[in-house]
């Protein structure tokens, strides 16, 4: 899996949104922004993380201020989550291509989250 953050500029870029389930809420994380969110429901968290990093991009093209401010990127632990529950996911899709049973033990701790 490419581990290679790309860079953004009021051009052109790409968000990298993850939610995970933590102590029966939702945590939200635009990764690309560092922004970080709560909420009970991980449909409207979506909503709002989004919200929030359309709502930064606009101010930055607006201001015209430094490419700079679209790529602080959230720390690590969080880029961790979101690429193990990528990593599960390749690996439940080709362990369904080899028809392979899904209750096997992967090396990766299996949670849902969603990472889009």
């Amino acid at each position: 899996m490419n581990k290679t953050k790309i860079w953004n500029t009021k051009e052109k870029g790409t968000f990298e949104f993850f939610i995970y389930p933590d102590k029966g809420r939702f945590v939200g994380v635009c990764l690309t922004l560092n922004i970080i969110e709560e909420d009970d429901n991980p449909q409207r968290l979506l909503k709002s993380l989004v919200e929030a990093a359309k709502g930064h991009l606009e101010v930055v093209r607006k201001d015209n201020l430094g490419d700079k401010l679209l790529n602080r990127y959230a720390p690590k632990k969080y880029w961790n989550k979101y690429y193990n529950v990528r990593l599960l996911g390749e690996a439940k899709k080709i362990m369904q291509k080899q028809g392979i049973k899904d209750s096997i033990n992967l090396p990766v701790k299996q949670e849902w989250a969603y990472a889009c």
